[in-house]
């Protein structure tokens, strides 16, 4: 699995992991959504050598739910810090590749989204930022 960042300018930006399947990304999807739709959530990605472990915690009940040992690109994650400004809405979602095209899993079949509200990276001690 993967870490892919997306940015906008003119609607919420994107943070994503990357399924290998599309079955895998739409069950663990659906999955997330019916356990927390409407919540708001938090998110923590912390780097561990080359990988990364991403975790969104529920504003409102606490819970957890974390991404192990995810590739990422470290130019994804400075862009994210350089240009999504604190407050800032973030939309969490899966997503697969199909037909060379990265395409969002969509839960129940609908396209639903994951809000976040702020993020935290932890990684080398010059790069460690809160947003």
């Amino acid at each position: 699995m993967e870490l892919m960042i997306k940015l906008y300018s003119d609607k919420p930006s994107k943070i994503a992991v990357k399924y290998g399947q599309e079955y895998q990304a739409v069950r663990a999807y659906e999955e997330l959504l019916s356990k927390n739709e409407g919540d708001v959530f938090s998110l923590k990605m912390e780097m561990v050598k080359e990988k990364l472990n991403l975790m969104l915690i529920c504003e409102q009940t606490g819970g957890r739910v974390l991404y192990k040992n995810l590739a990422y690109k470290m130019e994804q994650l400075k862009k994210l810090q350089t240009f999504v400004r604190p407050g800032s809405d973030l939309q969490f979602v899966h997503v697969f590749s199909k037909s060379n095209t990265l395409m969002v899993a969509k839960a129940f079949r609908s396209l639903r989204f994951i809000r976040v509200c702020n993020y935290e990276i932890i990684g080398p001690g010059n790069f460690a930022n809160t947003v």
